[in-house]
């Protein structure tokens, strides 16, 4: 929390610009999505321990159509942080596309990390 704290207004915006793109109800145009990928990345290098930017980036590669890509940085994600609920649901769903296989041990670990969410 401190991390955010330091950040300059700048940074925020463009993690705030990025994640307004991923939460839209409709499909953004592609500029916007193109904005919001340079938007994660920077935030992504500014602050290189906090995964959050990635999940953004992330969440737009998906939504360009680009679910491979995904799946490689909300890998990444996980390295960095094995017990991250997001990154495994979103790989489990992510993966669907190309490789059922990973997306069941995704969400198989998805529901080890919240077992309330399967109780629906």
């Amino acid at each position: 929390m401190l991390v955010w704290l330091a950040v300059s207004l700048g940074d925020v915006h463009a993690l705030n610009s990025a994640t307004r793109v991923t939460q839209a109800k409709t499909v953004p145009p592609r500029a916007q999505i193109e904005q919001g990928l340079r938007d994660a990345s920077r935030a992504a290098r500014l602050h290189p321990g906090d995964t959050a930017p990635m999940l953004v980036e992330a969440s737009l590669l998906y939504e360009e159509g680009r679910p491979h890509a995904a799946a490689a940085v909300l890998e990444q994600v996980i390295k960095k942080e094995p017990q991250n609920r997001d990154a495994w649901h979103n790989l489990a769903i992510v993966a669907y596309q190309f490789d059922r296989r990973l997306s069941r041990v995704a969400a198989a670990r998805f529901l080890r990390l919240d077992p309330q969410e399967g109780r629906d």
